[in-house]
């Protein structure tokens, strides 16, 4: 039977001090972390290493040879490895994502208030890179909320997890060039919102009167 470590102060500074970041000591050395916590121990170690948690800190000598360390495999790579600043490199974050696709959680029912909190994030996200302003809020949306899509008269309906489907609420900008602002904002299904995302009122107009006619 393999023996606990005794994790005295010194064997604590010496772990946390082979460690680049917070993640990567609370991931390798969790009863050191653990014991760091209980005895207080931990915020000095976060103080003197400047560690934040939730934010790595990637280690300069790695930024100068142009790499970066992933906080999950613990790997120096080259930044053409990573997705824009993300703490994790490719493999790490594609096999995160299906990890989260084929678990249990992620085509479980969520709350109405989940959703919307997803749902503004997703927005406030958007606006952020592209530069847009966003005044909704998450209580606007659940003041907003219809019962139908405005667009198509199909039922809103959340379900499915976190996995879209044609009658999820989407908020839609009215005027693209603008931002999410109250009154360019309007909640419609995602089903209507892909179709005229990429199009404008005369080309949905005009697709609407092809269709009507070729029908017949």
């Amino acid at each position: 039977m393999a023996q606990s470590v005794l994790w005295t102060k010194d064997k604590i500074d010496d772990v946390a001090w082979s460690c680049t970041s917070f993640q990567e000591f609370y991931n390798k050395h969790p009863s050191a972390y653990q014991r760091a916590r209980k005895s207080g121990q931990i915020k000095d170690l976060m103080n003197e290493r400047g560690w934040k948690k939730g934010q790595f800190r990637q280690p300069k000598y790695l930024l100068d040879q142009g790499k970066r360390f992933c906080n999950y495999c613990f790997t120096a790579l080259d930044r053409s490895e990573f997705y824009s600043e993300c703490s994790k490199c490719k493999s790490c974050t594609k096999a995160h994502s299906k990890v989260n696709r084929e678990s249990k959680y992620y085509y479980s029912s969520l709350s109405t208030s989940t959703y919307i909190r997803i749902m503004w994030a997703a927005a406030n996200a958007r606006a952020i890179k592209k530069g847009l302003p966003i005044e909704i809020t998450r209580e606007w949306i659940e003041d907003n909320l219809p019962e139908r899509c405005p667009v198509l008269g199909i039922d809103l309906i959340f379900g499915g997890g976190r996995k879209k489907s044609h009658n999820t609420p989407s908020p839609h900008r009215v005027n693209s060039n603008f931002g999410y602002t109250l009154d360019n904002t309007v909640i419609i299904s995602w089903r209507a919102n892909r179709i005229i995302s990429n199009a404008t009122e005369e080309e949905i107009i005009a697709v609407g009167e092809w269709a009507k006619k070729r029908k017949g």
